[in-house]
């Protein structure tokens, strides 16, 4: 890659942070607050219902079994599409909830990630075809 082009992606990087700045600057605080705690809780219903599928799953009944369950189930829904994934399984078994309503809740944790993914490899791919197309043009 050329420094030209690392230039170019440093300026545009500085001005999408500017231009982020600014909006969140126009967002009031407490708004951000609800925001996070509506985040915190939905992180929070991922963690049980993933512990409680992995319940429902093997059977556990042992109150010393189910704390380390949970704490298992903490480090799972970390990971950002296996954790959408238990936790629905968890919603739909062990709390038998509708697939649909399951999928609405956990959806961030599974589809985010995944179009973030998707968005990265097609700026990878199109970096590497524009520096083919400029050296061909030089």
């Amino acid at each position: 890659m050329s420094s030209v082009s690392n230039n170019r992606g440093v300026e545009v990087f500085k001005r999408s942070v500017t231009i982020f700045g600014k909006f969140l600057k126009t967002i009031p605080e407490g708004l951000c607050s609800i925001c996070f705690l509506g985040i915190a809780g939905v992180y929070v219903m991922l963690l049980w219902a993933i512990h409680d599928g992995i319940e429902a799953y093997f059977g556990i009944t042992s109150g010393f079994v189910s704390l380390i369950v949970y704490m298992f189930s903490g480090a799972i829904a970390g990971i950002p599409v296996l954790g959408g994934v238990l936790g629905v399984y968890g919603a739909v078994n062990a709390w038998d909830w509708a697939l649909w309503k399951a999928i609405a809740l956990f959806s961030p944790f599974i589809f985010l990630p995944i179009l973030g993914l998707l968005v990265w490899l097609v700026g990878l791919i199109c970096d590497t075809v524009c520096e083919k197309l400029r050296r061909k043009l030089r």
